[in-house]
């Protein structure tokens, strides 16, 4: 139910049936790929067609059974021999359609929930009827770098998910359930749009779903962003419990509607325009669903690990806001006292002390770059949650071995000595 790897097709999935491929096709074959099926069904499918056809699907089958994808095969021709013929299928001269295109669909329990578990990466999921008769449908096009994708599950799905390699965002047009479930959850219902939890794994529980996702790879999104924010290229980190505010909300709206028209027409369309493409869409993204970025530099303590990294990295991605130690607790999903003894065995200091030091950083790195008729050191402090001005001044010192009315006044370029 959520962004799912690319699913290699065999014979003992169990799907009900397959399609895969690009539009890029062989002279004489269809514009989709063959998919597995039973043996049954394929022995059938050859014995009806003519011999070139019957190649063409061979070679499809093939293809799918090697890389999962029927890929673009215009490197040289396929040669086929079939009942004494010498069959020739020429490549294409026309430049290839970059689009991958993947479809199943079924009406079997247990296949539905290996195959979502085959695309996910996942073990665990279950899956059970409701009122409606049971079937799902599951569609994916786009290319390496976004994703457009539909599911329809009639039925109920539950499961826990990791997707560390890209950022979906999702929204159905009926049904629903929830997201992070036992933690941050959020109710999905029709019409509202919402990103997955990041870096992190999460329970769903949805039921009777028509559901779309775009989905964008991590290092190309993490790349734009570092675009427009002006900054070195690091992880994202996004708000899901955060519903994006109206008028963003009808940009990436409109957005969607301008993308999908293009990547799931039927016109034919070259690398160039998909790239385009996707670039406004991952644009309008960034612009409609609240995010902050975690500095690719940060030197996290050595030994921190698991929940304690995490907890650190959600640190400092927020600690500009008034983000406690209650709320990174919630974030990693233990109590504040699981929190405090996390850190206490992997970095030997309490996250308060470290979210603290943190904000401190941040203070001085602004005074570090500032000019003193700029800005003024209390303002700085306040605006870091420093509110008592003579403690602050105390564990600065402490921390950068000067008072910060010093680094404030001290030439650009110049590096306090301890």
């Amino acid at each position: 139910m959520t962004s799912p790897k690319a699913v290699a097709g065999s014979p003992s999935s169990g799907w009900s049936s397959t399609t895969c491929g690009t539009n890029a096709s062989p002279t004489g074959t269809a514009g989709r790929c063959c998919g597995p099926g039973t043996e049954q069904d394929q022995d059938r499918r050859s014995a009806t067609m003519d011999p070139c056809r019957a190649a063409a699907v061979e070679m499809c089958r093939s293809s799918t059974q090697r890389t999962g994808w029927a890929a673009n095969r215009n490197d040289v021709p396929a040669i086929v021999a079939l009942a004494g013929h010498r069959v020739t299928i020429r490549a294409m001269t026309v430049e290839p359609d970059p689009r991958i295109r993947f479809e199943t669909s079924g009406a079997g329990l247990d296949a539905a929930v290996q195959l979502y578990e085959e695309a996910y990466e996942s073990t665990g999921f279950s899956a059970s009827r409701t009122d409606r008769p049971f079937a799902y449908r599951f569609q994916v096009v786009g290319d390496d770098t976004m994703t457009f994708r539909s599911t329809r599950f009639d039925g109920r799905m539950q499961g826990e998910v990791e997707v560390p390699d890209e950022y979906v965002v999702m929204w159905t047009s009926d049904g629903g359930g929830r997201v992070d479930v036992g933690r941050q959850e959020v109710d999905f219902a029709p019409g509202t749009p919402r990103v997955f939890p990041t870096r992190r794994p999460f329970v769903f529980d949805l039921q009777d779903i028509r559901q779309s996702l775009v989905q964008f790879d991590r290092g190309y999104l993490e790349g734009v962003a570092a675009e427009v924010h002006g900054t070195r290229p690091g992880p994202l980190v996004f708000d899901h419990t955060a519903a994006p505010r109206p008028e963003d909300l009808r940009a990436w709206n409109a957005q969607v509607q301008r993308a999908a028209a293009i990547v799931l027409g039927p016109a034919p369309l070259t690398g160039l325009a998909l790239a385009e493409t996707v670039r406004e869409t991952a644009l309008a993204f960034l612009g409609a669903f609240p995010h902050e970025t975690i500095a690719p530099d940060v030197a996290l303590p050595q030994g921190a690990t698991g929940r304690v990294r995490e907890a650190l990295e959600f640190m400092h991605a927020f600690a500009h806001t008034p983000v406690t130690t209650t709320d990174v607790a919630e974030h990693v999903g233990l109590s504040v006292r699981g929190l405090q003894q996390a850190f206490q065995r992997q970095v030997g200091t309490a996250p308060n002390a470290l979210l603290r030091g943190i904000r401190l950083d941040r203070v001085h790195e602004e005074l570090r770059r500032a000019s003193a008729g700029d800005l003024t050191v209390a303002s700085v402090a306040l605006r870091w949650g420093f509110a008592h001005l003579g403690r602050f001044s105390a564990a600065y010192a402490s921390r950068f071995g000067q008072y910060p009315r010093d680094t404030l006044q001290q030439p650009r370029g110049v590096v306090p000595q301890p």
